[in-house]
């Protein structure tokens, strides 16, 4: 399909293939555990977007902090920034409750918590090298070993191939 956001939906293994090869396979939760096996907690602050970045950045298990503002049309959102912090890991309930108490105890104005993950057209952009250049793009082998399976030989040429 071509509409991965909604193919998620309604399967629960995909593969994907370029240029005939099959380049990752396995159930859409797996892969994208392995491909990315941290969260990201996005914390909605109202005003000081540094101090609530210094608190988290402070956090032992957080290993990075950035600021992501909100769409000029988006009215309601006045005064507020996201903060967005990466994770080493997946967050339990438990860290996200003490960064939140963190970030309240240190006078930042926290309106709204939630986790983003990569979802399948993420996956398929650094798959398939098509998400931001070849920086962001897995080599195959990469793939591999992220997804735990032992890179595969790559066939000898034949001779007549090779001239």
């Amino acid at each position: 399909s071509h509409i991965l956001t909604e193919l998620a939906d309604f399967c629960d293994s995909v593969g994907i293939i370029e240029r005939g090869r099959m380049l990752v396979s396995g159930r859409i939760e797996d892969i994208l555990d392995r491909l990315n096996p941290s969260d990201m907690l996005v914390f909605e602050v109202l005003g000081d977007p540094e101090r609530a970045s210094g608190v988290l950045a402070a956090q032992g298990d957080v290993r990075e902090v950035s600021v992501e503002t909100y769409k000029a049309n988006e009215k309601t959102r006045a005064g507020l920034v996201k903060v967005v912090a990466a994770l080493e890991g997946r967050s339990q309930p438990a860290r996200r409750a003490a960064l939140l108490q963190a970030l309240v105890e240190a006078g930042v104005g926290v309106t709204g918590l939630t986790t983003r993950q990569e979802g399948l057209e993420d996956l398929f952009l650094k798959v398939a090298g098509k998400g931001g250049g070849a920086a962001e793009r897995f080599s195959v082998d990469t793939m591999r070993q992220l997804l735990g399976e032992r890179p595969q030989a790559r066939p000898e040429p034949k001779p007549e191939e090779a001239a």
